[in-house]
C-alpha cells in the first residue's frame, strides 16, 4: 500500500517539511530551534530520522523518528534511541507507511551501533508498535504527588477566593512547620554538614557522583554531565533547576526540576549516592520548602524501578499512569533480549522520557 510513496531518510532542507507536518498532526507549533536542540545538538548521532514523501505531490507524509541516547546496562554505556514524534499525515494513514518508515530506519541503526529502541507510546498508539514493530510490553510509569497548596482544589470546591487563600495560608504554614522539623530530625539521623542549594546549571561535581552510581542500576540512561547539560541546561525553550545536596563540600544528591502546568513541581532527576533513602526524603524536603516559597502548589515524580521511588516517596499519593506503556524492542543487544523485558531491572524518570 506505500508503494505510492518515496521512503528515505532525512537530508538537510526536509525541516520545514517535518514541522509543518508536527503542526498538521498535534495541533501545534514546534520551533526550528527546538527541532535543532533536540536532533542535531545532542551528545550522540543524528538526526535519525525516516520520511515518507508522496511521489505524486513531492508531500511529506509520514515520519518516524529516534533520538539516540547512552544507555547505563551495569555500569557500561551501550548506544540505544527512543522512539520519538511518530507521524502520519491523516490523509495517508492506513497505507502501512508507520510500519515502512519504521522499519527502514530500524534496518540501518545497527550499523550505526545503535542497539536498541524503546518508547512511551499512548494507549492508542502502543498496539500498533507490538503487532508491526515487534515492541514488547515493559512496564508503566508510577506516578506520586504531594500537594503543597490547597488554594487551587479549595477554591473550586467551595468557589470563594478569598476564604480559599486564606485557608491556603494556614495550610501552607503548617507545612513548613511540619517540613522544618522533618529536615532536622533527618540531618540529626544522616550526620555530617548537609548544605542544600539549588541553582540553574548542573553542579561541576556531578560527572564524581555518576562515577559512582552508574553500577547500582541494571538498564538505566548514560547521564554523565555532557547529557546532563544537554537535556537540560542546554534546552531552548524551558528552565529547569538543579537542587542538590552536598555533604562536607562533596555532592550526594541532585534533583533536577521543572515548575510547569497548573504549578506543579516537576521531578526529571532523582539522583541519591548509594540509594540512601533518608538522603533522598531529605532533599525532597527541601525541595517543597524551597519551591513552595516560589509558588509550587504540587510536588510530582514519574518513574520506573525496583523499590526505590516507593520507598522515598511514602506519604505521597500515588497512581499507576496508564495513558504511556514503557516498551521497546533490542535490535543487536542478545544480552539485553532477556533484561529488557523485566521491569525491575530499568531505572526510569520523567526526565527519561519524551514529557519534557
Amino acid at each position: 500500500m506505500s508503494e505510492g510513496y518515496e521512503i528515505r531518510e532525512f537530508r538537510p532542507g526536509d525541516e520545514s517539511a517535518i514541522l509543518a507536518l508536527f503542526q498538521q498532526v498535534f495541533g501545534r507549533e514546534r520551533s526550528l530551534a527546538h527541532w535543532r536542540w533536540k536532533f542535531e545538538q545532542s551528545p550522540y548521532p543524528g538526526p535519525q530520522i525516516a520520511l515518507a514523501f508522496d511521489k505524486r505531490s513531492g508531500a511529506l507524509a509520514a515520519h518516524y523518528a529516534v533520538v539516540p541516547v547512552q544507555l547505563n546496562w551495569m555500569g557500561r554505556p551501550l548506544l540505544a534511541a527512543q522512539s520519538v514524534d511518530t507521524m502520519v499525515h491523516p490523509d495517508a494513514q492506513g497505507r502501512g507507511l508507520f510500519e515502512a518508515t519504521a522499519r527502514a530506519l530500524y534496518a540501518a541503526l545497527p550499523e550505526r551501533g545503535i542497539r536498541l529502541v524503546y518508547g512511551l507510546p499512548n494507549r492508542s498508539s502502543y498496539p500498533g508498535f507490538m503487532r508491526k514493530l515487534a515492541w514488547k510490553r515493559v512496564g508503566f510509569l508510577s506516578v506520586y504527588q504531594q500537594r503543597l497548596s490547597i488554594r487551587q482544589p479549595l477554591a473550586r470546591v467551595l468557589g470563594l477566593r478569598a476564604l480559599a487563600a486564606g485557608a491556603d495560608l494556614a495550610y501552607r504554614s503548617a507545612r513548613r512547620v511540619r517540613g522544618a522539623a522533618a529536615c532536622w530530625l533527618l540531618r540529626r539521623r544522616l550526620g555530617g554538614r548537609l548544605r542544600f542549594r539549588a541553582s540553574d546549571a548542573l553542579p561541576e561535581a556531578w560527572d564524581g557522583l555518576w562515577d559512582e552510581l552508574r553500577s547500582h542500576e541494571v538498564v538505566s540512561l548514560w547521564k554523565d554531565a555532557e547529557y546532563l547539560r544537554w537535556r537540560y541546561d542546554r534546552h531552548p525553550e524551558r528552565r529547569f533547576a538543579h537542587a542538590c545536596l552536598e555533604r562536607d563540600g562533596a555532592l550526594v544528591a541532585l534533583a533536577v526540576v521543572e515548575l510547569g502546568h497548573r504549578r506543579e513541581l516537576r521531578i526529571c532527576e532523582l539522583q541519591v549516592q548509594q540509594h540512601d533513602v533518608l538522603l533522598a526524603r531529605l532533599l525532597l524536603a527541601e525541595i517543597a520548602a524551597h519551591f513552595g516559597h516560589a509558588g509550587a502548589e504540587v510536588l510530582s515524580f514519574r518513574g520506573l524501578d525496583a523499590g526505590f521511588s516507593e520507598a522515598v516517596f511514602q506519604g505521597f499519593e500515588r497512581e499507576t499512569d496508564f495513558a504511556l506503556v514503557f516498551a521497546g524492542r533490542p535490535l543487536d543487544a542478545p544480552e539485553l533480549a532477556e533484561c529488557f523485558a523485566r521491569r525491575d531491572d530499568w531505572s526510569l524518570t520523567l526526565g527519561d522520557t519524551d514529557l519534557v
